[in-house]
């Protein structure tokens, strides 16, 4: 049988199981309907949702992200020194593309521009610091909350202060939501 809309499944009810006065209904009738019921409605036992169709246009995943915004992204800059000189670049991974130090004042504010691979629109940002196993810990938390500005769709100022002039090693996250 063939996948029916509702007003397929109304029409093909009512066209084969209707009042048996005369006893005209049949048992195929009525298999022929169910069979269109069970062809045209997702079972959550048998079938599988990822490539469903919604509304016969999109995946559901496709409708969801549409709806509800896009799954978050991320990506990093790595190895961070605060004490790193003005233009050095920096390693990146994830959507970030590129990254460098552009500016510091006196040692204390660090600026960093930071390119990504595809247009971030307006989608909200968060700046995590993270730092690895076998560092100092105590070198890696002497930094206020970082400051994002956007330049573009694909570029971000990230501003920093560092509060202790220690040698740091550690990674800026951005997750993009």
């Amino acid at each position: 049988m063939a996948q029916k809309k509702r007003t397929g499944i109304t029409s093909s009810i009512n066209s084969n199981i209707y009042d048996n006065g005369n006893k005209e209904i049949f048992a195929a009738m009525v298999r022929e309907v169910l069979d269109d019921v069970k062809d045209s409605y997702f079972n959550l036992l048998d079938d599988q949702l990822a490539n469903m169709k919604f509304n016969n246009e999109k995946t559901l995943q496709q409708y969801l992200n549409e709806i509800a915004g896009s799954k978050p992204e991320t990506g990093a800059l790595v190895g961070i020194d605060g004490n790193a000189a003005s233009g050095t670049y920096i390693t990146t991974s994830g959507i970030i593309s590129s990254a460098s130090q552009i500016t510091t004042s006196g040692g204390e504010d660090i600026l960093y521009e930071i390119n990504f691979a595809k247009s971030i629109g307006t989608r909200q940002l968060i700046p995590v610091l993270e730092y690895g196993s076998g560092v100092n810990w105590n070198n890696q938390n002497d930094f206020t909350t970082p400051v994002i500005r956007r330049i573009s769709t694909t570029r971000i100022n990230l501003a920093i202060r560092e509060i202790s002039r220690a040698v740091q090693n550690f990674d800026i996250r951005i997750i993009v939501i």
